[in-house]
């Protein structure tokens, strides 16, 4: 490790259990930052007149007063024309920052205001706070001083985590407490990443090395595969289902077939509140979440993601892959799961499973809706599978959840899954329990649809109960107008009915415990009014009398 002599200027370096203690800088490059072949050379004008090189004397000057002897900066205390010693310092800068006495952090595009001190404002517009590298240089540090263009000390650290925390949406323990980085799941840690940018692709994940504990390789030139093989690593090296939980970010076009794996770090955007879920166990009326369990099994091959999971199954190619994942504050009985693809009817050991094309998103569902385990191999990349049949009918049921609609324990006899869809956005449904109404035989459920573009609309999601037999329904009507309906003798199939509600049959082979499949319903709908454009799509009907 190198280190600049505050007194001398001359870099020095040591090794292993000689380092001695050091002051660390952290700040954003310019064009006119000092290397460490031009440090030598610091006398000549053309160096000394730099800004990175007053940036690195100011740095000097605060070390001194802190009684320390030595200072690290990342400009000129790495050799980066060596890709081998640029490689150890990238996998070694976390633990440079945790170890050193003190970071200086400078914030050179910052003007601070005594008078106001309003950190929030302050630090909100600084540079500091949008790139990659700098993250953990604000989680590593124990003690971090925060610096203006002028190097007017702003504040410290501890003093201003609410701001931090606001601005970087990164919990206050977390910055508080280093050791709440490795309890915050691989989700939660992506997501402080996701606003952040980097000069280079390959970045975006070897910034994330120390963050994450692992080391790997710098392969420059790589792109975007470097954040695939980060999820790679991370895979072999930690059992965390929310390495799943992403979604598709806006910015980026939507390939036919999405991976398993996310294809960049604003795929995590949503996922701050995604955490672990731990296998449950009954007992009694209760189910616990014990660690204690065997966790899912799941590794990287060569030809995709091996996992064996719980797993939903929807249709011929469709399903659900129930997740050891939960959002915070979740029913310990309910899970995140990642709706799937196959490209054909061929057996399940004989093709891999994408991510749905139309979803773009996640689902809960209650953990015990999965069957048993079973065996998938899930796709690492977008390319068209060489089994794809295009008569399968593969997307045709897919679903998403927004994560403030998760549902709750279910309580009632009927849950549903269902799909709202219009022309101009993109697909959005989730599960819904239904309650029973005056009608007998009948359960209903309020439902209000939000789409692109378009207010707020409700709708009445139906389920009757013929013969053991659920019948899926829809309707703009309320509960109230079904209920008086019903009380007049009106048939729900009558022509004003028909306006009304639509229906799907599907039989259940054992009505009391087994999925219904319901066929798409396309709601009879005028120009106008709150349905017009829309499609109500039945994904699942499950009777939930036993659950």
């Amino acid at each position: 490790m190198r280190l600049i002599n505050v007194e001398s200027l001359d870099i020095e370096e040591f090794f292993g259990d000689k380092v001695p203690k050091y002051a660390i800088l952290s700040h954003t490059w310019t064009s006119e930052e000092v290397t460490l072949q031009e440090w030598s050379h610091r006398e000549e004008p053309s160096i000394s007149s730099k800004s990175g090189y007053q940036k690195i004397l100011s740095a000097c000057r605060l070390a001194s007063k802190h009684h320390l002897k030595y200072v690290w900066v990342d400009t000129n205390c790495i050799d980066k024309s060596s890709s081998a010693e640029l490689s150890e310092a990238i996998n070694s800068m976390f633990n440079w920052y945790r170890n050193a006495q003190v970071c200086f952090a400078y914030l050179q595009d910052v003007k601070f205001k005594l008078a106001t001190a309003d950190f929030t404002t302050s630090f909100q517009s600084s540079r500091w706070f949008t790139r990659g590298w700098t993250l953990q240089e604000l989680l590593a540090p124990e003690l971090i001083h925060f610096y203006d263009k002028d190097w007017t000390h702003m504040t410290n650290k501890k003093l201003c985590l609410d701001a931090l925390s606001l601005i970087t949406s990164i919990p206050k323990r977390v910055l508080e407490f280093r050791d709440e980085i490795r309890a915050a799941s691989i989700a939660q840690r992506m997501s402080w990443l996701s606003p952040r940018k980097t000069t280079r692709r390959e970045d975006m994940a070897y910034c994330m090395f120390g963050i994450f504990d692992i080391n790997l390789p710098l392969l420059y030139g790589e792109g975007d595969k470097a954040f695939s093989r980060l999820q790679e690593e991370l895979i072999r090296s930690f059992h965390d289902h929310t390495i799943f939980c992403w979604t598709w970010p806006k910015e980026l076009a939507h390939p036919d077939w999405v991976p398993t794996l996310a294809p960049c770090a604003a795929a995590f955007t949503n996922s701050g509140k995604c955490i672990k879920r731990f296998s449950t166990r009954d007992m009694g009326d209760e189910h616990l979440e014990s660690p204690a369990l065997l966790p899912l099994e799941y590794s990287v091959t060569n030809v995709g993601i091996h996992i064996r999971a719980p797993v939903l199954y929807s249709s011929e190619t469709t399903c659900l892959l129930l997740l050891d994942a939960k959002v915070e504050r979740m029913d310990s009985t309910t899970c995140l799961a990642v709706p799937l693809q196959r490209p054909s009817r061929n057996p399940r050991s004989q093709t891999l499973f994408w991510r749905t094309m139309h979803l773009n998103g996640l689902i809960a569902v209650p953990h015990r809706w999965g069957e048993p385990r079973d065996d998938m191999r899930l796709a690492k990349s977008s390319e068209r599978p060489a089994d794809y049949d295009q008569s399968s009918g593969y997307g045709s049921l897919s679903t998403k959840l927004a994560l403030g609609s998760l549902p709750l324990a279910p309580l009632p006899r009927f849950a549903v899954m269902m799909l709202c869809r219009d022309q101009t956005s993109y697909d959005w449904g989730g599960i819904v329990f239904l309650e029973a109404s005056c009608i007998p035989g009948m359960w209903c459920r309020r439902v209000r649809l939000f789409n692109t573009g378009r207010r707020g609309d409700f709708v009445t999601v139906t389920v009757r109960e013929r013969k053991g037999v659920p019948t899926w329904g829809v309707t703009d009507a309320s509960v109230a107008e079904l209920e008086q309906g019903a009380t007049y003798g009106e048939d729900p199939r009558s022509e004003r009915s028909k306006r009304l509600l639509g229906y799907g049959d599907q039989p259940a082979e054992s009505p009391w415990d087994r999925l219904v499949l319901a066929d798409e319903l396309d709601v009879p709908t005028a120009g106008l009014g709150p349905l017009a454009g829309v499609a109500i799509c039945p994904m699942f009907v499950r009777q939930v009398r036993y659950m």
